[in-house]
């Protein structure tokens, strides 16, 4: 009895060491177009947190994105996705890489003239974010669409080291987006390079820094960015550490109260900051222009740094500085690299493929056998 119940224990004890050691669930690399001829094909039979690399070429498709992958081109100059219907890349769930791809909206031609919004133009989209969290836009080339990207109530996202360029509006946020960290961009030759739309919503506690923001018609236009309940809600959006430059407008403000604008060069902006009107200056904007010992670089200003730089009545930096900040260029997308091979992606963590609870079983069964045996070596005793 003894003997048997001896294998029974060994038994049980390998088995949960088998249990107990993690059997991988790894995730897969797909390629296009050797697994699959089309973007959206490798997306749909993909499973939650594949990488799909894709080759260089050009793919005529809209995509659709609804689970957590990662989306890599082979490289972003030569892999394009292109589109005459909108948007061309729909992420609509969470935790989503798109990396070293060109995003046309082939049809949309940038405008000429004074900034005018056309309702026409704004639904030819690159890449939308619709209530997507934790996404990642890095390193791509986006231009000729009516908006190169749009986040819609999307939040915790960063937009890293795109070219946005040749677009009517570059980056806009609208529908509560808040909490997204927008850096390392070059927007160029926009009709408005970047929007926070606020209307009917929030937009607030933003990141946008170290960006490159030049030769647009307007730089920031900034609508309702932040709520009306300023400064009981606390929850500025950040603009710091930018260069804007050579645009008809550096910033323009509309009913946008409590942002923090500091550390920024303004340079040769034919209005630094002005309304988003036509000719109105600033109005019903009132937001913070410096951090308490910092303020920005405006290429206008004619003081000794002892003398705030006036924008209106209710707005000045009270540290404008006489030097422009140092703003490395190595930051600004066209010196970052490509993204990797794809033996080089990372895969997502292992998983154990049994529950906790199973393996808590097999050990105390474990227990329960060993208390047998020495139950019977007492009573033998």
């Amino acid at each position: 009895m003894k003997r048997s119940l001896s294998i029974v224990v060994v038994v049980l004890l390998l088995a949960s060491v088998v249990m107990i050691h993690p059997v991988k669930a790894q995730s897969e690399i797909v390629i296009v177009p050797d697994d699959y001829l089309t973007i959206q094909e490798a997306i749909d039979n993909a499973i939650e947190g594949d990488s799909i690399f894709v080759r260089n070429g050009t793919y005529l498709e809209n995509i659709t994105i609804n689970k957590v992958l990662m989306l890599l081109g082979e490289n972003k100059e030569t892999t394009s996705i292109k589109s005459t219907s909108s948007p061309v890349i729909n992420i609509k769930s969470n935790q989503i890489t798109i990396s070293n791809f060109t995003i046309l909206a082939s049809e949309f031609t940038k405008p000429t003239g004074t900034y005018q919004y056309d309702e026409a133009t704004y639904p030819k989209t690159a890449i939308k974010l619709e209530n997507s969290y934790f996404c990642n836009i890095t390193n791509n080339i986006i231009k000729n669409s009516g908006t190169a990207i749009w986040l819609f109530n999307a939040t915790n996202n960063t937009l890293v080291s795109n070219i946005v360029s040749e677009n009517f509006f570059g980056i806009t946020l609208t529908d509560s987006s808040s909490n997204n960290t927008i850096s390392k961009n070059s927007l160029t030759n926009n009709l408005c390079a970047m929007q926070l739309f606020g209307t009917g919503s929030i937009i607030s506690h933003n990141m946008i820094k170290q960006n490159y923001i030049a030769y647009n018609e307007q730089g920031l236009s900034l609508q309702d960015a932040l709520s009306d309940n300023y400064p009981e809600d606390d929850l500025p959006n950040y603009i710091v550490e930018n260069l804007i430059e050579y645009n008809e407008a550096g910033i323009s403000l509309m009913d946008s109260q409590g942002n923090f604008i500091y550390n920024n060069n303004f340079v040769g902006n034919i209005r630094q900051v002005t309304d988003a009107a036509p000719v109105a200056i600033v109005s019903f904007s009132v937001n913070v222009w410096d951090n308490g010992t910092t303020g920005n670089y405006w290429s206008n200003y004619n003081g000794t740094g002892n003398m705030s730089y006036i924008i209106n009545e209710y707005n000045k930096d009270n540290y404008p500085m006489l030097i422009p900040f140092e703003i490395p260029i190595e930051n600004f997308p066209s010196f970052l690299p490509n993204s990797p091979s794809p033996t080089q992606i990372l895969s997502i963590p292992p998983i154990l493929d049994y529950p906790f609870f199973l393996i808590l079983l097999i050990v105390l069964l474990c227990i329960l056998v060993i208390g047998l045996l020495r139950k019977k070596r007492y009573e033998k005793l």
